[in-house]
């Protein structure tokens, strides 16, 4: 091929030409009406994101697009302008990425070979069980944030995913993936879980490719048991959220560092780069183990020539610090034009605390009891002191790499001494995964000391092997990942979905608060009920039924909900419809003029009919 119409210089034209097509509509965008903007919004599917778009803030968003728009065509230019230099950059960074994929190849050859096949027998097995364990779990009823992700977000047409960011429950690089596998595959539970469960399946395979980095083959094949049974882990990867995504990004980028220090490939460091940004594009507490990622950059470079800094590449870790943030800006542009930077603040839960110090142990303490939280206390126990032993043989062997739970300790140290602030459990998914690793790392060296002890026992194998099967086996006997509460949940909701939609006459309203509220919706939408207008709880007053739906667990009882939203005054008595196992149905019809002065008095237990 002749160097001018070469594949690099192919690539350079075509982002000048999508920067340049981008701008152009951008620019239309912005030169749109009011009224225009409306019917756009119909048009696409949206029309209860309109009540957000008053005249005020369209005129403020087609400024902001025609000021992006003129950006991106000055782009185009700059791309078209500078097409030579940015093909030869293409060119080494495709040069580089062929000798990583066949360094990554080499590496898995060798590890075939090197490895016997009873290794892969077991390990086959294991993934097997985590497959089975996580299916078993995959129908469950929906959960609060889930539904409320797809119901608000994942369901919404593309530009309303990458755009609309009212809450935290707008993980936009899973939304997007969970708005093409419903938009191919349907809207059933599973097929919302679907994204989540390859990323949280994924978690079992990437652990054991970094554990046995750090502690050879037999450690990794515990590692990957661990991850397979670990209650966390299950429960997330049938959990339509970004955690598993993040986690398995996490393991990635942890491994792929571990390649970089030893040769630092342009195509790694720009993978590295991009695969971060990609995990802050899901969720923004990516900074989390990200920050773990760089503590034990920090804490592991091995002595030899050059000395301290040069093991630990300054130059390119920098540069690949800053083509993240630039990535994570461009991705998360549509946000802040609509939403402004403000949304993008991550939530955290402060903690009350008489002195730092104290603080930083009572939260470290929290932490590690989270990653066991689901666990019997005397299983969490015995990971703990896997722990243990992890770090014991690890400084004994002395191993090059530092401890990897040291740069997590590390990296603790900035949310909770410097901004004072803990982010919920789930956050902390992919300390989940790292915990299990390096606790079965630890017990994959005591299962070592005892097969020497014991010469004919196959502990190396039989004990990840007996580990999959007793945990395994706890987890569906238990129970333990459906009666986890902490995203909320609407265990009979579609029960009371079915009931609402077999009873349900035009003008119905429902009224349902979290956490019943967004699964309800969910299950509604299955129905075929999709109007938008029936869960506005400032339009209730206007219906002449309402449906309301009460929660033993709820914050709020009957009364609280009644008095709330007005529906004492001009409603009938609440009659309980019906009853779903912790859940009850209640109904109240508004009243004739005649009618109101028979009322029932005001105890509102409800009664049965």
């Amino acid at each position: 091929m002749s160097p001018h119409f070469s594949a690099t210089r192919v690539v350079t034209w075509a982002l000048a030409g999508f920067l340049l097509g981008l701008g152009i509509v951008m620019l239309g965008l912005g030169r749109l009406s009011y009224q225009e903007t409306q019917g756009l919004l119909l048009g696409m599917g949206a029309g209860d994101v309109m009540r957000h778009v008053t005249p005020a803030f369209q005129q403020a968003m087609a400024a902001k697009l025609r000021i992006a728009g003129s950006l991106a065509c000055l782009l185009a230019g700059l791309v078209f302008w500078l097409r030579g230099w940015l093909a030869n950059q293409l060119a080494v960074l495709r040069d580089s990425f062929s000798r990583l994929f066949g360094d990554m190849a080499l590496h898995f050859r060798r590890l075939a070979r090197e490895t016997p096949s009873a290794h892969w027998l077991v390990f086959g097995l294991i993934i097997s069980a985590a497959a089975g364990l996580r299916l078993y779990h995959l129908f469950q009823p929906m959960r609060y944030d889930e539904a409320h992700t797809f119901v608000f977000y994942a369901s919404r047409p593309l530009a309303v995913v990458v755009s609309a960011f009212f809450d935290d429950n707008n993980h936009i690089l899973h939304s997007m993936l969970v708005h093409f596998s419903t938009l191919l595959l349907g809207e059933a539970e599973w097929a919302v879980r679907l994204p989540a469960f390859v990323a949280g399946l994924l978690i079992v395979p990437a652990l054991y490719l970094l554990i046995t980095r750090f502690y050879g083959a037999g450690a990794g094949l515990w590692a990957a048991a661990a991850a397979a049974v670990w209650p966390g882990l299950i429960e997330y990867s049938v959990n339509a959220r970004g955690y598993t995504l993040v986690a398995l990004l996490f393991l990635i980028l942890f491994r792929l560092a571990i390649y970089l220090r030893k040769r630092p490939e342009p195509a790694g460091w720009a993978l590295w780069a991009l695969l971060a940004a990609l995990g802050l594009y899901t969720i923004r507490v990516m900074a989390y183990p990200l920050a773990v990622i760089l503590a034990w950059w920090l804490l592991s470079p091995r002595p030899g020539p050059g000395g301290y800094l040069r093991r630990i590449q300054w130059p390119a870790l920098v540069k690949a610090l800053a083509a993240a943030a630039v990535i994570t800006v461009i991705l998360y542009s549509p946000v802040i034009m609509v939403n402004g930077l403000g949304h993008l603040n991550p939530s955290s839960l402060t903690y009350p605390t008489q002195s730092l110090l104290s603080g930083f142990m009572e939260n470290l303490l929290r932490l590690l009891r989270e990653c066991v939280r689901d666990l019997p206390e005397g299983i969490g126990w015995i990971a703990a002191g896997g722990l243990a032993l992890c770090a014991r043989d690890h400084y004994t062997s002395q191993h090059e790499l530092a401890f990897p739970a040291l740069a997590m300790a590390v990296a603790f140290l900035a949310p909770t001494l410097v901004l004072r602030k803990l982010a919920p459990q789930r956050v902390w998914l992919f300390d989940e995964a790292l915990f299990a690793g390096l606790s079965a790392a630890g017990w994959s060296w005591a299962a070592g000391k005892a097969a020497k002890a014991l010469p004919r026992m196959p502990i190396p194998h039989f004990g990840p092997l007996l580990l999959t099967l007793a945990m395994g086996a706890w987890v569906v006997t238990s129970g333990v990942v459906f009666a986890d509460e902490e995203t909320g949940t609407l265990r009979d909701g579609k029960n009371i979905a079915a009931y609402i939609l077999s009873h349900y006459q035009k003008g119905d309203g429902v009224l349902a608060e979290v956490p019943a509220h967004a699964p309800l919706r969910y299950y509604l939408r299955q129905g075929g009920l999709t109007d938008q207008k029936i869960f506005w709880f400032h339009l209730l007053r206007n219906d002449q039924r309402v449906w309301i739906v009460e929660k033993d667990r709820q914050a709020e009882d009957l009364a609280t909900l009644i008095k709330r939203h007005k529906l004492d005054q001009g409603f009938s008595y609440p009659l309980q419809a019906a009853r779903f196992g912790e859940s009850r149905l209640f109904l109240v019809k508004r009243q004739t003029m005649a009618e109101s002065g028979h009322a029932p008095p005001a105890g509102l237990n409800g009664q049965s009919h």
